[in-house]
């Protein structure tokens, strides 16, 4: 099967690896020169082509853009004359916008895998990114898309899960969006409070955990939590109750309400 690969980071290459080692040719596309040829260095495409032979040559294509560019990419394709036969998917972290924005494309299946790392670029790719991770997508009138998208996502190390856009959404603000924000919150607070060098070394793992996502860029996740805010903000004031009721219990001393925290 030839692959492309529109968007040569580090999700888009370390697809590209995966297929790559599977015994697909892959060709790839980005806006970013400098990506596309580290991606080539790095062995995740056997070829940069243009973006028109992108979608004229491969039977699969994965746009593996930040959500902003995957909009501008499928809003951009709802005018082109594509190949009945072609499958195009996205791997973007919020679907309701993307599904809205692809509905005239019949071959446009939108996905998410649950997986990635706070590594930026090729080098950072890694052909099992995706082994036992769910990978979510949108169900499709188009059956015989889906049986090929379900094999590929398989081929990929991943487990096809199919759900709706809305409730996608919905769920990905509570396991994905808050845990981010959360993250990102104590890494500021870690840097306030535990200014000593010692600090680092006495982190435990949900600690390191934690200062590891906080590494993530904002120009992937601002869009996303953009895209989302109707289900994240109230998500996050009710997180931020709870925290001021632990808070609360600490100050007075009720150890009941300390001991529920750990039962649930």
């Amino acid at each position: 099967m030839i692959l492309g690969i529109f968007g040569t980071g580090m999700m888009g290459s370390s697809i590209g690896l995966r297929s790559r080692r599977n015994g697909d040719y892959v060709i790839g596309y980005d806006h970013d020169a400098a990506a596309l040829q580290s991606a080539l260095a790095c062995g995740a495409i056997d070829a940069a082509v243009s973006r028109d032979d992108l979608y004229t040559r491969s039977a699969l294509v994965v746009i593996a853009a930040h959500l902003d560019g995957t909009l501008a990419e499928v809003r951009r394709l709802c005018n082109v004359c594509l190949p009945d036969e072609l499958l195009i998917c996205d791997i973007a972290s919020t679907k309701l916008q993307v599904w809205q924005a692809a509905r005239e494309i019949p071959q446009f299946i939108a996905t998410h895998p649950m997986a990635g790392n706070e590594r930026n670029g090729p080098n950072g790719a890694s052909a099992t990114l995706f082994e036992e991770r769910t990978w979510a997508y949108l169900p499709s009138d188009r059956d015989d898309l889906v049986a090929r998208l379900r094999t590929f996502i398989t081929s990929q190390g991943g487990i096809p899960f199919a759900l709706d856009a809305q409730e996608h959404d919905r769920l990905v603000a509570t396991t994905s969006h808050l845990p981010q924000i959360c993250a990102s919150v104590f890494s500021r607070a870690f840097s306030r409070l535990a200014p000593h060098q010692s600090a680092a070394a006495l982190c435990g793992p949900t600690a390191r955990e934690f200062l590891r996502l906080s590494a993530s860029r904002y120009a992937m996740w601002g869009p996303i939590l953009s895209s989302n805010r109707s289900e994240i903000e109230p998500l996050l004031r009710d997180f931020s109750r709870e925290l001021e009721h632990i808070a609360d219990a600490l100050q007075s001393g009720d150890d009941a309400t300390i001991e529920a925290l750990f039962s649930t």
